[in-house]
């Protein structure tokens, strides 16, 4: 009786503290300690991919939403902790994406892979798909998408579309032309990381829609103008001139806030405004601010300093 007594109670810590990991995939739900965890969505800041996760007492009620990296800690309640294990996306934005999330910290650290530019014929691997590159445009890409049913399928990619390789999402910049007079070595596709990209952006816009006529439909909006900023109160003439211009996202307020802010003129409905703004996020060169307003659907662009 008493060895059966002590190896019950050498048995009940591993019970007890056995890791436990739960998968969520985007749009969808679990239920942790009692709370509701739904994953939001998945984005890209300074190359860095992380998740919204919105914890909820009920399903009605108002969330806590945080963008959470590999190894981050979230408290879901006292005495409730779990860290991120994974945060993963595959294929087109369209794709879902998945967090898992698990009860022990992991120090382990994940790589992503890495991609250079591609040719006719290349393959990589693409969340357990097989995409291929078929025929490449000057203008476009084919790709073959084997799935791991063996089912195919193709879709074309045009320049700025992204695609998903897990940690990392990769954007078209560019197609290259090649000097070779075989027709399937002519052109090459550009490949580059996506810095920045928000899951809320809705479908991309096209180029010619760019400063398109609209509406303010919230209390906030992001505009871009290439500019300087300069925040400070006191006026230091000689700051101001080593203040680089670089293109600055800016989010404009359509109601007075309260505080001290710059102003700045906005057009909409052929009518002039002053409008508080806050500075967001700059860029040094104009292919990343036009990448970042296609991506978060940002329509009022000037790329010239007035």
């Amino acid at each position: 009786m008493k060895k059966i007594l002590l190896l019950i109670l050498f048995l009940t810590p591993l019970v007890l503290f056995a890791q436990e990991e739960v998968t969520i995939f985007e749009g969808e739900q679990a239920v942790i300690c009692g709370k509701i965890l739904r994953l939001d969505g998945i984005w890209v800041s300074e190359g860095r991919i992380k998740a919204d996760i919105s914890i909820r007492e009920k399903k009605m009620n108002k969330p806590i939403i945080g963008g959470y990296g590999l190894n981050d800690t979230i408290e879901i309640k006292s005495g409730c902790t779990y860290y991120i294990k994974l945060v993963q996306k595959f294929g087109l934005t369209s794709d879902k994406g998945y967090v898992s999330l698990i009860n022990e910290a992991d120090p382990m650290q994940y790589l992503g892979m890495a991609l250079s530019n591609l040719n006719v014929n290349d393959k990589i691997d693409v969340g357990g798909d097989k995409w291929q590159v078929m025929n490449i445009s000057k203008d476009a890409a084919e790709f073959e998408i084997t799935e791991d049913n063996n089912k195919k399928r193709n879709v074309m990619l045009a320049k700025n579309d992204i695609t998903w390789h897990g940690f990392t999402a990769y954007y078209i910049s560019d197609f290259l032309a090649n000097s070779t007079d075989a027709i399937n070595n002519q052109w090459t596709i550009e490949l580059k990381k996506v810095k920045d990209y928000s899951y809320l952006s809705g479908p991309s816009i096209p180029g010619e829609d760019i400063n398109a006529p609209l509406k303010v439909t919230g209390a906030t909006e992001l505009v871009i103008r290439k500019m300087k900023f300069y925040p400070k109160q006191k006026f230091n003439q000689e700051e101001y001139d080593a203040v680089p211009v670089k293109y600055w996202v800016l989010k404009v307020y359509d109601f007075p806030g309260g505080i001290a802010r710059q102003m700045i003129e906005i057009v909409r409905d052929g009518k002039k405004s002053m409008k508080e703004f806050d500075a967001y996020k700059s860029f040094d060169t104009e292919a990343e601010v036009l990448e970042f307003a296609k991506v978060n659907g940002i329509t009022d662009v000037k790329l010239k300093e007035e």
